[in-house]
């Protein structure tokens, strides 16, 4: 778990480091090297490269891993660059055809790195000597810096007005971070009602999100839109559960909801490559 005063005095350290650096290895080390001295509880670090269809060790802090390469689809790490999304394993023992870096070991965060693009990079592995050691708190930290990190690999879909499921969550978790700090005590008991809605209740939190994309669909807002998909494909949503409740979309929307549909399309793909429709 990481508090609101950590997150923010690891992104500002990370932001002063990267000021100055110009390589994706070498702002790399630095991340991980601020990461492992400022959360104690990140016994280990480091990020892998994917490089076709193996994940490469790259910088690290910590004691030397068991794995430098990583077969993509085996293990935690190379599961989630197969299945295209993050992966927080409270203990490790109970993970199938889990890969050990070390035998202490207890639980694991992977966050995935990816370009302006959408495309993986690689990502940033986090290993904790006890269970359940890390959380959203930490997943909406290691996002962030892995946006960081992701500006080094050059200008792609970003540049040209359309970013990729990365910055947008990168982006959305900065400037909330930025309109709670106002301590507006309106605007923050309002962002405090949303999350508190979508919590599990009568209704699964998956149920919730999947009324809310059909609602941000409707209303035609991208932003909501894809937030919803996020957190609908977090909760287990598959594609065709996803498509059916764009589809309710469109029924209520009309056809003024079409552009609208596209980007969901687009983001989805993204956010589910192994699913996406040729």
């Amino acid at each position: 778990m990481v508090t609101p005063q950590q997150a923010g005095e690891v992104l500002a350290e990370v932001d002063k480091a990267l000021a100055s650096i110009s390589g994706a290895e070498e702002a790399a080390a630095e991340c991980m090297r601020i990461l492992a001295e400022r959360l104690k509880s990140y016994k280990w670090v480091g990020v892998y490269w994917l490089r076709g269809d193996e994940l490469i060790l790259g910088p690290y802090a910590g004691e030397p891993p068991a794995h430098v390469r990583i077969p993509v689809g085996k293990g935690v790490c190379g599961a989630a660059v197969a299945q295209g999304r993050n992966r927080i394993v409270p203990d490790v023992s109970l993970e199938p055809g889990y890969l050990p870096c070390s035998e202490h070991t207890r639980s694991e965060i992977v966050v995935l790195i990816r370009d302006d693009d959408g495309g993986i990079l690689g990502q940033i592995d986090v290993d904790g000597h006890e269970k359940n050691v890390f959380d959203h708190t930490d997943e909406r930290l290691l996002t962030r810096v892995a946006a960081r990190l992701s500006a080094f690999a050059g200008q792609g879909a970003h540049a040209r007005g359309n970013p990729s499921a990365e910055h947008l969550r990168g982006y959305r978790l900065d400037m909330n971070e930025r309109i709670l700090a106002e301590g507006h005590r309106g605007i923050n008991r309002f962002f405090a009602l949303d999350t508190d809605a979508y919590r599990a209740g009568a209704l699964p939190a998956g149920t919730k999100e999947l009324m809310g994309l059909v609602g941000s669909t409707v209303l035609r807002c991208n932003d909501c839109i894809f937030y919803h998909l996020d957190r609908s494909v977090a909760e287990g949503a598959t594609r065709a559960q996803i498509v059916e409740a764009l589809h309710i979309a469109l029924v209520i929307g009309g056809s003024i909801v079409i552009p609208h549909l596209r980007f969901a399309f687009e983001k989805l793909d993204e956010l589910l490559p192994g699913e996406a429709k040729k």
